[in-house]
């Protein structure tokens, strides 16, 4: 869906997901640190 609204290849939408998801994970994974 995201790929349609973007005029992105499904590769493209993939490699935002995947960059996205890695991001949040590494800020999720910092502020439980801080947090100790």
């Amino acid at each position: 869906m995201l790929a349609v609204l973007l005029h992105a290849t499904i590769l493209d939408a993939a490699k935002w997901a995947g960059t996205t998801f890695i991001a949040v994970t590494m800020l999720l994974l910092k502020i439980r640190e801080l947090m100790r």
